[in-house]
């Protein structure tokens, strides 16, 4: 166990999507390297949202029409904006791609922070065939390594989800009123962990990320 842990070598990004009342940013935090191991080649990474704001990744051209920024700007019930958080392996070793996923809100006048409370406001979009999701949508595990690829295609994970739909029902809050589908602002934030695939004996994805990165240490997926 000693020999895969110091051989895992780790890089985390992050996303955040924040809401509140009309409008919606996003930021990415791409510099910093945590939770770094010394013993073998580094692991480096990048996440993107294409459509959510048109940027796609370094040394890459995007193509399509970013819709996501601009629609969470001045939103409507039952709309759905476009969000498509997604990591690419930019270094020269095969790597595992996973993400927590952290949610804070308020609910009429009471903070929330479970993805339990989100939901009765907003549908997100998980993409279950080609991710792992733990029980309260708060991690997920890429299903398969990710390659070092001039192609860029075995390089990339697809979308750990595409879309954030509004409830039709949602509602602003008002003042001195309760109810269930009133959110006054929620955020998501997406944390993006990179984990060396080579020298892991074999194991799979789930096994490897839960070896190297102790906030997976309990992960058990609902999908696998």
């Amino acid at each position: 166990m000693k020999k895969r842990t110091k051989l895992g070598v780790s890089l985390a990004l992050v996303g955040i999507l924040a809401v509140g009342g009309t409008y919606a940013y996003l930021q990415f935090q791409t510099g910093p390297v945590e939770n770094t191991f010394t013993f073998g080649d580094n692991v480096n990474g990048e996440i993107k949202e294409p459509y959510w704001d048109g940027e796609c990744f370094e040394g890459e051209t995007c193509d399509i029409e970013a819709t996501g920024k601009q629609d969470a700007q001045n939103f409507t019930p039952g709309q759905t904006i476009a969000k498509d958080p997604q990591l690419k392996n930019t270094s020269n070793v095969p790597a595992y791609a996973a993400v927590k996923i952290e949610y804070t809100g308020v609910e009429n006048d009471t903070a929330v922070t479970s993805y339990a409370a989100l939901n009765k406001f907003a549908e997100i979009d998980w993409n279950t065939d080609d991710w792992y999701f733990n029980a309260d949508h708060t991690l997920a595990i890429y299903k398969k390594a990710l390659h070092p690829d001039e192609n860029n295609v075995e390089n990339k994970t697809v979308p750990v989800f595409t879309n954030v739909k509004i409830n039709e029902h949602a509602v602003y809050p008002e003042a001195g009123e309760t109810n269930d589908l009133a959110m006054h602002h929620f955020q998501i934030n997406v944390k993006g962990y990179f984990a060396q695939a080579d020298n892991m004996d074999g194991m799979d994805s789930i096994l490897a990320v839960k070896t190297v990165f102790e906030d997976f240490k309990d992960f058990e997926a609902i999908n696998k």
